[in-house]
């Protein structure tokens, strides 16, 4: 008889291992493992954990069998991993309705479940009972199965599966943009069960290199100040384990027969936890929790496996996503332009650019991307129609032997308007180009195919080098038809679409005044009645054929469109089948046509059209910790989002928010287009920003295009028209500040205050003594000119207009974006631990509020945030904000505690009567002195730079200490 080789002793012994500690457990019937003795359930992601160790050692026997009985071995260890992942399939198969509803929802309630009942695959708890939304489990599954499929296990058996696991692929699609429980299955760390993007989902569902991970945990996961569930798939990567792997093996606790087992962790005994206090890390851990805990025993086998030489990394990773971390050559991503008609062709040869038409390029076949959308289906609904990324249009796909290729989303005018303006275009192409760049990992080249209606090469030239996708799905015995029908649909429209003339529109003139396009789409109401008293829609129609301008033709769609709907016939000569809803749209291309930008947002208003982008939009403001409001304030008229939506209820909740004005929601959707691409380009510029409040920002906007025409009051807002950026040029930048908020020219004299705060504190100084203003009839040179006399009458208020107002506009714009100067909230805590709290506008932000979140903790910046956003006056709001820092400098005092529950608008007005009463008595006229009613600050206050004797810092520091020395303790005493 031969005797067993040493590897073969080895395995045998990693066999009795696997077979203790994992499967001893694991049922019949199911194949499915339960978390443990006590939790009887199967999870998701602990079954594909543990059952890792299975896998690898069946691939260790099958790789080193020097006997029939292992490769029996390895038959039946391989076997076993396939009973745990059907049954885990078949778990997910059951709840097939969930993963269609989920793709359109995004809801917690609408979700794959965590967890199954072992003996049945049954679920175990309702849908709004556990935390179930976890797409690192279900992206684990996926990644784990296709690593095992390539491996040579036959786990997926049928095409029903084979449509399922597709399916299930777009279910985590989104994963970059979808709040979950996260692998705690708790949520934030609140523990009260709310989602938030986590770190360890989209990591795992994207399973990309170090680097982007790095990003996501700090980036995505608002609450955990570590996203620690990222270690696990960053194990699959990592190489340099062995320093730990030696300190592991130190501790691990030994069981029957010698066998090593890994706890589930290791803690300080109760009785010695206050000699851990006195003392840190002088007390040593004991094993606690489940022993053997079953999926780190799993991973602890498989890495012993590796570390021993039974397996290399290709063989548990045979799709080579180690490789993803890996150096990458210099990208080339190529540009094929294809010009959609034979004139845009010849125009293009008159600049010396040679390229060819749609027809020119046969047999390849050009389409637009939204087709991809229709035809991933398989035997369910497939991937849900919305915006196909530009990773899946670089490239050529083959489908019923013929060769197609698709042209960017973004360019397609069927959707929304935002395709008509080429300065947004080159923008985007840009962005598309560089992320090309960034995220290529095949040994094939992307193509990026511009599809022109105004090295690069033609597209026969990329074939060869180009990546390919063959659609075998799609094959000629499909009953799928909508390829031929779109060449049908292209064809009709390729006549109207090469008719655009898309102009470009600058930043300023899509935020044309609100009241311009209320008061220029205004509808007359004098309706033609019939004999009955009743609206005569057949005069109406009639007249809507009457009409000169396309603007009255759109004034009376509307009206039929309210008072009759989208669907009603109209019965026009020449046009059979005419509905409302297919009158707009051609009048809507008509307006495109004819650049009448305020129509085009009127009518897309109507229609309730929708950016493509828009989830993705506001996906990005958010994964960059910033959250956004539409809609004007207060609450609950404003709406708050913090976490993605899906598109259609992210649509819905910007047109409640916009009330009856539909061009407020077209214009907070083109304002969040253009705020995400900031913020993916330029993120240092919302460094200071938190909360981005779209409403006020669009407020703002109108303001200043108002100032910049030199307009005041409602008779010269009907004036403005749409302008290109030649025509007005509007005060508005963005600077980056220092700590007081103030930028670097701002900040002469703001040195001193801190020490002049010390000095007033000590007694130094008296607290109510004031400065002299060397000039009793000139306004001090603290203010933004120091030109004007405040004495001076007639057109003062023309040359306030149009001399003065920076600093208001400053504080208007800061507060409109919810600028914060650097290191704001953590500031905001250290004065909360010597206080009872803060009031600002009535709402009261409690010190306790430090004892359960940290000073650097995102979810307490968001808490301060939702207390300032109280006050709907944004420059009312900065002077808050400076009044807090300017508390900041007395909190960084060797002071035990500066009070009770401190107001901080008391102090703002404390320091806008000392303003007051200097101006008054330096011969300020009424004017100068007029205070603005909604919140009683003079208006001259508003526009005062913040250093200089005058400026608000210095007044804001005379009102603070004077605030706080009412409530200084008798006695040194520290708070409870």
């Amino acid at each position: 008889m031969r005797s067993r080789s040493n590897s073969g002793v080895r395995l045998d012994a990693f066999a009795r291992l696997v077979q203790e500690t994992i499967l001893c457990h694991q049922n019949p019937v199911t194949g499915l493992l339960p978390a443990s003795e006590q939790q009887k359930d199967a999870w998701v992601r602990d079954n594909v954990y543990s059952i890792l160790a299975v896998w690898g050692l069946g691939m260790a026997y099958r790789k080193n069998a020097d006997r029939d009985e292992d490769k029996a071995k390895a038959y039946e260890l391989e076997q076993s991993v396939v009973k745990l992942m059907q049954g885990l399939l078949q778990c997910m198969m059951r709840q097939v309705a969930k993963v269609e509803k989920f793709k359109h929802t995004q809801s917690t309630k609408d979700c794959l479940h965590a967890k199954y009942h072992t003996p049945t695959c049954a679920t175990v708890v309702g849908d709004d009972q556990w935390g179930h939304l976890q797409v690192d489990a279900t992206s684990l599954y996926l990644l784990v199965l296709a690593q095992m499929t390539a491996s040579g296990l036959r786990i997926i058996s049928n095409l029903d599966e084979v449509a399922f696991i597709q399916n299930l692929v777009f279910y985590i699609e989104a994963a970059y943009k979808v709040a979950d429980y996260g692998m705690w299955e708790r949520g934030d760390k609140t523990n009260q069960g709310i989602p938030e993007l986590n770190g360890s989902s989209v990591g795992m569902a994207k399973n990309e290199k170090v680097g982007l991970l790095t990003g996501i945990v700090s980036c995505n996961c608002h609450s955990l100040l570590l996203g620690g569930g990222i270690v696990l798939f960053l194990m699959c990567v990592t190489v340099q384990v062995q320093e730990y792997r030696e300190a592991l093996e130190g501790i691990l606790i030994r069981g029957k027969h010698g066998i090593k087992l890994v706890p589930e962790l290791y803690a300080v005994p109760a009785d010695k936890v206050e000699d851990e206090y006195r003392n840190p890390h002088s007390v040593d851990r004991m094993a606690a929790g489940q022993l053997p805990h079953m999926w780190g025993q799993s991973l602890y086998i498989v890495g012993s496996l590796l570390a021993e030489g039974f397996l290399a990394p290709g063989e548990i990773d045979p799709l080579n996503r180690r490789f993803s971390t890996g150096f990458k050559p210099d990208v080339v991503v190529q540009v094929s332009v294809v010009a959609e008609s034979k004139e845009i062709r010849d125009l293009l040869r008159d600049y010396g650019i040679d390229v060819q038409t749609v027809s020119e390029v046969l047999p390849i076949r050009v389409m637009p991307a939204r087709i991809l959308s229709h035809i991933y289906k398989l035997n369910l609904t497939g991937r849900p129609y919305r915006h196909i990324g530009v990773l899946g249009t670089s490239k050529f796909y083959e489908i019923r032997n013929r060769t197609y290729t698709f042209t960017p989303q973004f360019i397609d005018q069927h959707h929304f308007y935002l395709a008509l303006d080429n300065q947004m275009i080159v923008e985007m192409l840009r962005t598309e180009l560089a992320y090309l760049s960034s995220l290529f990992q095949s040994v094939y080249l992307y193509l990026f195919l511009y599809l022109f209606r105004v090295q690069m090469a033609n597209l026969s030239t990329f074939l060869t080098t180009s990546f390919h996708t063959k659609l075998s799905f799609m094959d000629a015995d499909s009953d799928e038809n909508f390829l031929d029908e779109d060449d049908d649909e292209e064809e009709d429209n390729e006549d109207t679409e090469h008719t655009f003339t898309p102009c470009g529109i600058s930043l300023f003139t899509l935020f044309t005044l609100l009241t311009y396009i209320r008061e220029n789409l205004r509808v007359d109401l004098h309706l033609p009645r019939d004999a009955q008293g009743n609206t005569d829609f057949a005069a109406l129609v009639s007249h809507l054929q009457e009409c000169p301008t396309l603007q009255d033709q759109a004034d009376i769609l509307y009206i039929l469109y309210a008072m009759k709907g989208a669907d009603w016939m109209v019965n026009i000569s020449g046009q059979c089948g005419a509905t409302v809803r297919s009158l707009l749209e051609e009048l809507y291309i008509k307006a495109g046509a004819s650049k009448e930008w305020g129509l085009i947002r009127y009518i897309s208003g109507i229609l309730k059209k929708r950016v493509e982008v828009l989830a993705e939009a506001c996906t990005d403001l958010i994964s960059h910790h910033k959250q956004l409001t539409v809609g004007l304030p207060p609450e609950p008229r404003e709406k708050v989002i913090t976490a993605p939506l899906p598109p259609e209820e992210l649509n819905k909740l910007i047109f409640e928010a916009s009330g009856q004005d539909i061009s407020i929601a077209v214009l907070t959707q083109e304002i969040m287009v253009y705020l995400a691409m900031y913020v993916r380009s330029q993120p240092s510029l919302f460094g200071d920003m938190l909360r981005l409040r779209i409403g006020l920002i669009m407020q703002v906007m109108a303001t200043e295009l108002a100032r910049s025409l030199h307009c005041s009051g409602d008779d010269g807002k009907v004036h403005l028209r749409p302008l290109e950026s030649s025509t007005t040029s509007p005060a508005i930048s963005i600077h980056e500040l220092g700590h007081t908020g103030a930028t670097k020219t701002e900040r002469t004299g703001i040195r001193k205050l801190k020490s002049e705060i010390k000095q007033i504190a000590s007694g130094s100084h008296s607290i109510n003594s004031n400065v002299t203003s060397p000039r009793s009839t000139v306004i001090p040179p603290s203010t933004p000119s120091g030109i004007l006399s405040p004495t001076g009458t007639g057109d003062s208020r023309l040359q306030w207009e149009e001399r003065q107002g920076q600093w208001l506009r400053r504080r208007r714009l800061d507060g409109a974006i919810n600028r914060v100067p650097m290191g704001f909230y953590q500031k905001v805590w250290k004065i909360l631990q010597k206080c009872h709290g803060l009031s600002i506008a009535g709402y009261v932000l409690p010190s306790s509020t430090t004892r359960e979140m940290t000073e650097g903790e995102i979810k307490f910046a968001v808490h301060v945030e939702s207390v300032l956003n109280h006050v709907p006056q944004p420059e009312y709001r900065q002077l808050l904000v400076e009044a807090v820092m300017v508390l900041t400098l007395v909190a960084d005092m060797e002071i035990p505690s500066i009070g009770g529950i401190i107001h901080i608008d008391r102090v703002v007005h404390m320091a806008n009567d000392l303003f007051f009463q200097d101006q008054k008595s330096s011969g300020a006229n009424e004017f100068f002195l007029e205070k603005d009613p909604a919140t009683g600050i003079c208006n001259f206050f508003y526009d005062s730079a913040p250093s200089g004797s005058y400026g608000t810092m210095t007044y804001l520091s005379k009102a603070v200490v004077t605030y706080v020395q009412d409530f200084l303790p008798s006695t040194s005493c520290l708070m409870q």
